[in-house]
């Protein structure tokens, strides 16, 4: 998943996180400079068809 999001704008400059979590791995961007950020982030890539959802660490 991550080779399909990392080259778009609203990641850049920001890091992957996998986080595990039983026979899963979560995968994270990280590193927003606050709430409203993210959501901004997470907003464009909804609008490209991707799922999104921000978490707080």
């Amino acid at each position: 998943m991550w080779s399909k999001v990392k080259g778009r704008p609203e990641l850049a400059g920001h890091g992957r996180i996998d986080l595990p979590s039983g026979s899963v791995t979560r995968l994270l961007a990280g590193g927003f400079a606050g709430p409203a950020d993210a959501d901004k982030a997470c907003g464009a890539l909804k609008a490209g068809g991707f799922t999104c959802l921000v978490v707080k660490p």
